[in-house]
């Protein structure tokens, strides 16, 4: 389940049957554990990114604007036209 986690994979395909079959752990309790595991390793991954720029210019400057300025706009209307 570790692997799973790290990944951020595998909630449903194999962290769920492991937790459930092996270890005889009822199927709500699985799925909570399973999420639980997942968001703290993106929490852990999140913080050690962040940790990389040692100022709010570094990380402001590492951030393409100019595609955000693309994207946004596009991510809105393709949302709106789906």
């Amino acid at each position: 389940p570790s692997c799973a986690g790290l990944l951020s994979v595998g909630i449903g395909e194999v962290v769920l049957p492991q937790l459930t079959r092996r270890w005889c752990i009822p199927t709500p309790v699985a799925a909570g554990t399973s999420v639980f595991v997942v968001i703290s390793v993106v929490l852990c991954s999140v913080v050690g990114q962040f940790s990389a720029f040692p100022s709010v210019d570094e990380l402001t400057q590492s951030i393409p604007w100019n595609l955000l300025c693309y994207t946004i706009p596009g991510v809105i209307i393709g949302g709106q036209v789906g």
